[in-house]
């Protein structure tokens, strides 16, 4: 199955753990170490990891348009660990 940044945010969005921050025309909400940020018709994946949210690279979005949210975090914790090993 594949999904579209629209479906993630919409299953991100109604998560009852998934913290929900609304700042005007910028909606956003925090589950398990992933910000998705929808601003107007753009919807972005970031990390929690640092202080500054950084947009993650095309590998780990691909798996969570190819395979959902639940593998594409694992994917994301694979990513980060192997970025602190190096």
């Amino acid at each position: 199955m594949t999904y579209t940044l629209e479906d993630i945010w919409r299953e991100i969005r109604n998560k009852n753990l998934a913290a929900k921050i609304d700042i005007e025309d910028s909606l956003s909400a925090i589950y398990k170490g992933v910000k998705i940020v929808k601003e107007g018709d753009e919807i972005r994946l970031l990390s929690t990891q640092y202080d500054l949210y950084r947009e993650f690279p095309k590998e780990v979005y691909d798996v969570f348009l190819t395979q959902g949210i639940e593998a594409g975090i694992e994917k994301k914790r694979k990513y980060e660990n192997q970025n602190r090993i190096e």
